[in-house]
């Protein structure tokens, strides 16, 4: 009778050409009537699936909104995303770059000038977070950053400076004698210079009055 019975079975198991649920190969004649599956690891990985896409959907449920603008994270995107698009992502990717090198130029300036963040923070807020010298508040130089400012015979920091103001007094060796003295050449020159551009100026106006007596007067 049981032989029978699993003849019946197996027949129509063969009829129905019945695959595996999980791989969809063809369920082997022998396995046990109203199986899903060609074999039991078969059954045991797609319980693992399935408890896996269960897990994943909890945790879509169940996830913040985007780090970056606050937005809904769509379905589309990973169960385990914390930005709603690509574009969140990268800004807050550049975010975490310059967080780095903030933290990294922070060591290397208490390393090598003994100044501490809350130092650099509270000098900068001193000089309303604008360059000492010429007071851009937007850091031109190759870096795009404050540099600290230090005397080079004691070390004393003395002020945050752009990155071209910086390096010009670098360039001056720290020298205020040159430093007022390229100020008198430049003042000296804007001078000439505009001595010069009035006297072609009268000349040019002298000229357009010949002859005497038709145009400026002296």
């Amino acid at each position: 009778m049981e032989a029978a019975k699993h003849d019946r079975i197996v027949a129509a198991r063969v009829a129905k050409n019945q695959t595996c649920a999980f791989c969809e190969e063809p369920v082997p004649a022998e396995r046990r009537a109203g199986s899903r599956f060609c074999s039991d690891q078969h059954a045991q990985d797609w319980a693992n699936h399935q408890a896996s896409l269960a897990a994943k959907r909890a945790r879509k449920a169940a996830r913040k909104p985007c780090e970056v603008c606050g937005g809904l994270i769509p379905d589309d995107r990973p169960s385990n995303a914390i930005y709603c698009s690509q574009e969140c992502k990268s800004r807050a990717d550049l975010a975490t770059s310059i967080r780095k090198r903030r933290d990294q130029s922070d060591r290397n300036r208490q390393w090598r000038h003994g100044v501490t963040p809350e130092e650099f923070a509270g000098k900068l807020a001193e000089q309303d977070g604008m360059c000492a010298i010429c007071g851009t508040d937007e850091w031109p130089g190759k870096d795009n950053r404050p540099h600290t400012d230090h005397d080079h015979e004691t070390g004393t920091f003395r002020g945050i400076l752009c990155g071209n103001c910086n390096n010009g007094l670098g360039m001056f060796r720290d020298d205020p004698a040159l430093l007022r003295a390229a100020a008198g050449y430049l003042e000296a020159a804007a001078v000439a210079v505009l001595s010069q551009a009035g006297r072609l100026s009268w000349e040019v106006q002298a000229e357009a009055s010949w002859p005497p007596g038709t145009g400026v007067s002296g």
